[in-house]
């Protein structure tokens, strides 16, 4: 159920699986359409029960949660690109350092209410046509399996900044690609790129 002002409307749920049978336990979900139009950054309380097939009311319980359908935001800084994700005018670049170590280097933030959880990072090295693979730092993952090619950058300061050490070769064009992910799962659509040589 859920509270539309001072009273409370009950809706019914359906059996994940089609058929609220004989089964001790049953997932269940609201259909979309009798959900409420949901407000980014807004607060909401649902309350919960169940009957069984002697139509036995089960306790209520409830649940609170602050809906947050509003992706994070993020940019690489350094190596910068005034043409992201247009690798045949890659910028020509030396390399950025972060704490005396050759690092890519970025921002990111979250206007919803969760915060960012997460920033991502995956190099592809356009000369060999190969991902970065951070389990052996070999360039060596197709662009078939790309998705497993992301590893994880750090923070001190809660996202606002973040970065990662990584040491390019010289001479070489590479590709490198950002993604933030907020606390409530959201993943930014439009993937942050830096090319260069």
């Amino acid at each position: 159920g859920w509270a539309n002002g001072p009273s409370l409307t009950w809706l019914a749920g359906t059996a994940t699986d089609g058929d609220f049978d004989d089964e001790l336990l049953e997932d269940w979900k609201l259909p979309a359409v009798s959900t409420p139009a949901w407000v980014n950054g807004r607060t909401y309380k649902i309350w919960v029960k169940s009957l069984d097939q002697a139509y036995n009311e089960s306790t209520v319980v409830s649940s609170t949660f602050t809906y947050d359908a509003q992706s994070a935001l993020l940019a690489i800084t350094h190596p910068l690109d005034a043409t992201p994700q247009v690798d045949t005018t890659p910028r020509i670049s030396t390399t950025s350092l972060f704490n005396g170590k050759s690092s890519i280097i970025g921002t990111a933030q979250d206007s919803g209410p969760s915060g960012v959880a997460s920033v991502q990072l995956r190099v592809r090295n356009n000369d060999g046509g190969a991902w970065y693979n951070p389990a052996n730092a070999v360039y060596e993952i197709t662009d078939t399996n790309m998705e497993t090619a992301w590893f994880n950058a750090v923070t001190s300061n809660s996202w606002v900044n973040w970065y990662s050490t990584y040491t390019f070769g010289t001479d070489a064009r590479y590709r490198i690609e950002a993604k933030v992910t907020d606390k409530a799962g959201n993943a930014v659509v439009d993937l942050a790129t830096s090319s260069f040589v």
